[in-house]
């Protein structure tokens, strides 16, 4: 398989976009100690510009980028949902399981959540608990804020 990578620095961190020249099936944060060296494609230079006018808050959707998810059908279906909430808002984790259809599947919900592996693109830090708070992030709650503050900002423009 081919394997491209494309970096962008954002004001949460530098992430690494990875795709195989069709679509993109990775995207996190790069942790300071991981060598890992830039080979950019045309895709992952085009999923880089959409981020950056993301966290600009000019962009508040991704369409047009060709991702592909390697999970069980349960999480594919979780994933796919994600795009359902709209920018600027927030979905519980078991309002999530209600709308797939599996209203007792919070717990794994709230695990695919934290193995997502196209995060931003699948939009899971939408997602929080019932009762209002945070719940977790695979990156820090912190950076989870950030998001969350900056798409209502953006929506309020």
């Amino acid at each position: 398989m081919k394997h491209n990578v494309t970096f962008l620095s954002s004001p949460i961190g530098l992430w690494v976009i990875e795709d195989d020249g069709k679509a993109i099936y990775h995207v996190y944060l790069k942790d300071d100690k991981e060598p890992l060296e830039e080979h950019p494609s045309e895709l992952g230079k085009k999923a880089a510009s959409m981020m950056k006018e993301y966290f600009e808050g000019k962009r508040t959707s991704f369409e047009g980028i060709p991702l592909k998810i390697i999970a069980t059908p349960f999480r594919k279906r979780v994933y796919e949902s994600l795009h359902d909430i709209p920018y600027g808002e927030t979905w519980s984790y078991k309002q999530l399981a209600d709308y797939v259809g599996c209203p007792k599947a919070v717990r794994a919900v709230g695990q695919a959540m934290k193995a997502n592996p196209i995060p931003i693109f699948y939009p899971c830090h939408r997602v929080i608990a019932a009762d209002g708070s945070i719940g977790g992030f695979s990156t820090g709650i912190k950076r989870k804020e950030f998001l969350l503050e900056l798409e209502k900002s953006a929506k309020r423009e």
